[in-house]
């Protein structure tokens, strides 16, 4: 279940990452002059970025096994969604492969 929320949050944030890079133009546009649908994938970004976040670090603190713990947490703390996206590859990912059950 954890697995599901995390990689839908990331592919939300990603969708919002994505959408950015690929239909970015050379002038810059303020929140309130986007469309609706713009804004509706920026602000399901943003959540799926924070929601991201908060379940990597859910799941620091959940799990006592880290190495280096400390410099994880002061990671995922000040470098937010980018240490928790290297989290998540190094950590979450390879220890939920090896709990899985088909």
């Amino acid at each position: 279940m954890r697995k599901t929320i995390a990689i839908s949050f990331l592919i939300l944030f990603a969708v919002m990452v994505g959408r950015s890079v690929i239909f970015s133009g050379t002038e810059s546009l303020m929140f309130d002059q986007l469309v609706l649908v713009d804004k509706l994938i920026v602000i399901t970004g943003v959540i799926g970025a924070f929601g991201f976040w908060f379940a990597m670090l859910a799941d620091f603190f959940a799990n006592k096994d880290i190495k280096r713990r400390a410099l994880w947490g002061f990671c995922l703390i000040i470098f937010s969604w980018l240490s928790a996206l290297v989290y998540f590859f190094l950590h979450f990912l390879p220890r939920h492969k090896a709990t899985t059950h088909v």
